[in-house]
């Protein structure tokens, strides 16, 4: 109370790219990065789609050939952007929902059939639990919050779990009819889901804990969830010593301060 201050840290890395060459750098948020390469992949389709699918020319009125392989470089790159959006936004609330489980977090689940209630540590619940159960049972007790699955955008999330079960679980290889679902507009919004699901539990969170606080460093920061962590609790940062005698301490304080 007497100094009060408040300080933002970032983590910094380095990387040996030869024997004389070293790069350092901050750390980038990994969640950041596969929603990156997600929304990338989105607005590029999302393009594609409005300005070539839409859009499409009769050019080829004398050659069918000509036009099945023109539409068909079309849609194979417009497939792939989808898919690759499909597979790191869900890979991303994969990697926020793990990473949120504090290291001494127990789940018990409900009674199953037999009347039996089931205990998971941190190690079970990433093995075990299916990301759904993740997001509506075991974030709600860990964030304090209520069910995600209340929110109207869980049948979104819902519908991403469908698609990318899909592209990682494909049954035939001529079955290919699940391509349709690409195609139609509703599917921009459902690649949205997964920055939602995570401004969720930033806007319900309570960090009123050092494990609350340790899972709120790992969030990226997306528009409308741009909160820096906060611990309330400095504990664990006032234990930390500093050496007053580095030359760039004495450089920025006074005697008195040092």
């Amino acid at each position: 109370p007497e100094y009060p201050m408040n300080h933002a840290f970032q983590h910094s890395d380095s990387v040996k790219l030869t024997k004389k060459k070293t790069l350092e750098y901050f750390v980038p948020n990994n969640i950041s990065l596969l929603l990156s390469n997600s929304r990338t992949a989105l607005n590029d389709a999302e393009k594609m789609y409005k300005e070539f699918l839409l859009e499409q020319q009769d050019e080829f009125k004398e050659d069918k050939i000509d036009e099945l392989w023109h539409n068909c470089f079309l849609v194979s790159n417009y497939i792939e952007k989808i898919q690759t959006s499909i597979v790191f936004s869900y890979t991303a609330l994969e990697a926020f929902a793990n990473i949120s489980i504090p290291d001494d977090f127990v789940y018990i689940s409900q009674r199953n059939n037999k009347g039996i209630k089931e205990q998971f540590e941190r190690q079970a619940i990433e093995r075990w639990l299916s990301l759904k159960d993740k997001l509506d049972s075991v974030l709600p007790q860990i964030y304090d919050c209520n069910t995600i699955s209340k929110q109207k955008f869980w049948s979104q999330f819902l519908q991403l779990e469908d698609y990318r079960n899909k592209i990682i679980h494909q049954k035939a290889i001529e079955s290919t009819s699940f391509f349709y679902e690409y195609f139609k507009p509703s599917i921009f919004k459902v690649l949205r889901v997964a920055e939602n699901i995570i401004c969720y539990f930033h806007d319900v969170n309570k960090v009123n804990t050092s494990e609350q606080a340790q899972a709120n460093l790992m969030w990226p920061w997306l528009p409308g969830a741009m909160t820096a962590p906060v611990l309330r609790n400095p504990e664990s940062i006032l234990d930390w010593k500093v050496d007053h005698n580095q030359p760039s301490f004495k450089k920025r304080f006074s005697d008195k301060q040092l």
